[in-house]
């Protein structure tokens, strides 16, 4: 049979010897000449095949995957913890709508800063010991725009970087509060009611003046908490469009 399968395979240019002698280094085989290779080997040479194909499914295997699990019981809950995620938040109290903020940004955060950071060095470019997985946005950034892969992998490599740029170097220097306003309303508040703690939150004393810096501030803080939320609220958005590119 094995004889009439080799002529076969032969005839049509894509058989080798079943038996594998005179094979040259380069010599490559079909699925089909692999499935009768294993059929002869494993009738004429039983021993050396069982060695080299059931051995280790029958041996090895089945303890290598017990000791393999018990291993990754142990790491995914000690040194690997994929799935604890670290907010990146100072220790305190924090409302629910803030954690959901700064969890999935510092993931974008985590997501460059490591693994686009390894994939840079792993690449062999030249490194970049301060920010390498900036680096290799930069590089996915400027792929070829024609190639229609290319092309989205670049538009999520800048959306992620505009992303990241925005979290690390432009919102910690936001304006946060009406610091300017705060400070003139209270310096008329001391004025009129002394430096007594207890006092800055009478009333009955306020002139025209105190009132219309009171309204002041308290306007411009309303202004600027109402920009910052909604500029949280369209920035996670957009990050939450681009979830399926957080990956290498």
């Amino acid at each position: 049979m094995y004889e009439e399968k080799e002529s076969v395979l032969q005839k049509v240019g894509l058989g080798l010897p079943v038996d594998g002698k005179g094979l040259g280094p380069n010599a490559a085989r079909s699925s089909e000449d692999w499935h009768y290779f294993r059929l002869y080997h494993k009738e004429h040479n039983p021993i050396r095949y069982f060695l080299n194909n059931d051995f280790e499914s029958v041996f090895i295997w089945p303890w290598s995957m017990r000791l393999q699990r018990l291993t990754e019981w142990v790491k995914y809950r000690t040194t690997k913890r994929y799935h604890i995620i670290k907010t990146g938040m100072k220790p305190g109290y924090s409302d629910v709508s803030e954690k959901m903020l700064y969890v999935n940004f510092n993931m974008l955060k985590d997501f460059i800063e490591v693994e686009k950071a390894h994939m840079w060095n792993w690449s062999g470019e030249q490194p970049d010991m301060e920010q390498p997985g900036v680096s290799h946005l930069i590089w996915e950034i400027g792929l070829d725009a024609d190639n229609k892969f290319h092309n989205q992998q670049s538009a999520n490599a800048r959306e992620q970087y505009e992303l990241y740029d925005w979290w690390t170097n432009q919102r910690p220097y936001r304006q946060d509060d009406a610091m300017e306003e705060w400070e003139a309303y209270h310096k008329v508040k001391k004025e009129v009611y002394g430096d007594d703690a207890d006092n800055f939150f009478r009333d009955d004393l306020d002139t025209e003046e105190l009132k219309v810096l009171q309204k002041i501030w308290l306007n411009k803080s309303n202004t600027i908490e109402t920009h910052n939320l909604k500029e949280d609220e369209d920035m996670l958005i957009r990050l939450i469009k681009i979830r399926s590119s957080l990956w290498t």
